[in-house]
């Protein structure tokens, strides 16, 4: 799997005729496998950009940022993993700036 995790530049909404690019985020990357048990751990770089080798299967994906405080965060997402290929992942924390 290949991934990039990114976290929104925190724009406020009135700045919508603005773009707000994402920028990279290094966040804690933790794979599980659909019992729950942890089978892969990384920290993407200070890009954003993290690999892991995994078999075939479906797996659930949680990103934890780097601090320790509750924002910004980023939901779990479930990630199927096809047999001879990387998978290509998208992580996007929210800052919470609104």
């Amino acid at each position: 799997m290949n991934g990039h995790v990114t976290v929104d530049a925190g724009c406020p909404e009135m700045m919508a005729s603005t773009p707000c690019p994402d920028i990279p985020l290094p966040a804690r990357i933790t794979v599980k496998d659909r019992s729950g048990t942890t089978v892969r751990e990384a920290t993407s770089n200070d890009q954003g950009e993290f690999r892991l080798e995994l078999p075939a299967g479906t797996y659930e994906l949680q990103a934890a940022n780097l601090s320790g405080a509750p924002m910004p965060s980023a939901p779990p997402q479930d990630v199927v993993i096809k047999a001879g290929s990387f998978t290509e992942v998208k992580v996007a924390f929210d800052s919470g700036v609104r």
